[in-house]
């Protein structure tokens, strides 16, 4: 249990190891505020309280429950595993991907919120569950995206922005374009992409 903020002067990585969970006791503000946050534990944050980061990248592994963060800024995630329940990441800005993402039979929520913010899945790198929801303004999809047996759904993160299918540029204004090349990279039993806009 983190009851109070913790921002440690002069370290540059934090790595919490914990038998049980790993759970936000804080009343307000950020939990952890670090430039690179390590976390294995049984669980990592809650549903309905996830664990609150101030954090340039996290990398997280829930032995036995899921893995819930939100950041206040940019964030990468150099991986993330739960067995047993779902990861659901959140950045208020730009969120990176470059290691895999992984929840077995559950459900992967990752969004980059703020106007314009960007989500991006290096080459090389995965992101599996029972279901995926990518929720961002801008996708630069160049690893893979896998939902087993579910959907992979792809969510515009602001009101009034459209989408543009099959778009070799990220450049339009008020558009999330993905290219043919990014839809090939997804393997679902189904693609939804949600557009806030009546048209795609």
């Amino acid at each position: 249990r983190i009851s109070a903020p913790i921002s440690p002067s002069g370290v540059g990585t934090l790595s919490l190891l914990a038998e049980g969970a790993v759970v936000d006791g804080n009343a307000s503000g950020a939990d952890v505020t670090v430039a690179a946050l390590a976390v294995d534990a049984t669980s990592v944050g809650a549903f309905d309280n996830r664990l609150e980061t101030a954090a340039g990248s996290l990398n997280a592994r829930a032995r036995a429950g899921g893995v819930y963060a939100i950041d206040n800024d940019a964030l990468t995630v150099s991986g993330a595993s739960a067995t047993g329940a779902g990861i659901f990441l959140t950045a208020q800005g730009p969120l990176s991907v470059t290691g895999n993402v992984t929840a077995g039979g559950s459900q992967v929520e990752l969004a980059a919120l703020g106007s314009g913010s960007l989500f991006s899945l290096a080459a090389g790198a995965a992101v599996s569950g029972s279901s995926v929801m990518l929720t961002a303004d801008r996708m630069d999809v160049t690893g893979s995206v896998q939902a087993t047996p579910g959907v992979v759904q792809l969510n515009t993160a602001t009101a009034g922005w459209g989408v543009d299918l099959g778009s070799m540029t990220d450049t339009a204004a008020n558009l999330l374009e993905l290219s043919d090349a990014e839809l090939d990279r997804i393997t679902a039993g189904a693609v939804l992409v949600i557009s806030s806009r009546p048209e795609l």
